[in-house]
């Protein structure tokens, strides 16, 4: 048990050091962005910086996760505080909607009227993001086998890369074709990724601040578990919502009979399902 805890923690303390690590690099990144966009003209590389804010935003909800989830819970807070990971994330998918409706103003609007472009500066800054974004990659790849916040991460750094790509294209495109407008176009793709991760974080944050049924869990499947456990003839009542992203409660009440057992159901409840805080009342 010591060696496992050991290890765990270890583990953790390495995630936490990848996720502060790729932060960083995505915060530069997103700078040298905004900075190129405002001197080339470009939008398809303010749009990259929000695709790349949208990632930060991620990475700083695992980072909250991660430091908030060694705090344990007290007479004032009876869960602890990992829901501060939920406001965190609530907070910066209502900033990065905003962010991404104007870039998608924008680059309908620029459509109709074409601006000028520098071709080289969004090639280079669009180089100089790939890089940094091909590091992060190489950072959480050896951490995102064994843990879901990081394989997340690691999912967004690898669609950054993807955007990157799609932002040098363009830039040789403008430079070979001389069709401005193709910056426009890009920006508008990259803006309706932005939207689509910024409306499913705030759905999700919101379904837990609002004690909804855990997404992640199938409620058939886990009324099924609970009835094949012995001495269990009814559920008469069930309630189940999330503390956290990665941390369910339920509240049980049961008609039994003398061969239940409260602990193998409680082992069931949290080893097949997740739930961390687990409250059972039962009658004969």
């Amino acid at each position: 048990m010591h060696n496992h805890e050991h290890n765990h923690h270890h583990q953790l303390k390495g995630s936490l050091r990848s996720l502060i690590l790729v932060f960083i690099i995505g915060v530069v990144i997103c700078a040298i962005e905004i900075y190129g966009s405002a001197t080339s003209g470009s939008l398809s590389l303010l749009s990259d910086a929000g695709h790349i804010a949208s990632d930060i935003s991620s990475f700083l909800v695992s980072i909250i996760a991660i430091l908030y989830s060694k705090k344990r819970s007290n007479r004032g807070m009876n869960f602890g505080y990992g829901r501060a990971e939920i406001l965190a994330a609530l907070t910066n998918a209502i900033l990065l909607f905003t962010a991404s409706i104007f870039i998608f103003y924008e680059s309908i609007d620029r459509l109709n009227h074409s601006n000028l472009v520098d071709p080289i500066s969004i090639i280079k800054i669009g180089f100089i993001a790939l890089v940094g974004n091909s590091i992060s990659a190489f950072v959480l790849h050896s951490y995102s086998d064994n843990n879901l916040n990081l394989k997340s991460a690691y999912l967004h750094i690898i669609s950054d890369l993807v955007t990157s790509i799609g932002v040098i294209l363009g830039g040789i495109l403008i430079y070979y074709t001389k069709y401005n407008y193709i910056d426009s176009i890009i920006s508008f793709l990259i803006s309706i990724l932005i939207l689509r991760f910024s409306y499913k974080l705030a759905v999700a944050s919101v379904k837990v601040l609002m004690e909804g049924f855990p997404s992640s869990i199938d409620r058939n499947k886990l009324e099924e578990d609970i009835l094949l456990q012995k001495g269990i003839h009814f559920i008469s009542e069930l309630k189940a919502w999330s503390i956290t992203s990665n941390s369910h409660a339920i509240f049980l009440s049961l008609v039994i009979d003398s061969n239940f057992e409260e602990s193998s159901l409680k082992k069931s409840l949290h080893d097949n399902f997740g739930f961390h805080e687990i409250f059972i009342s039962v009658k004969k």
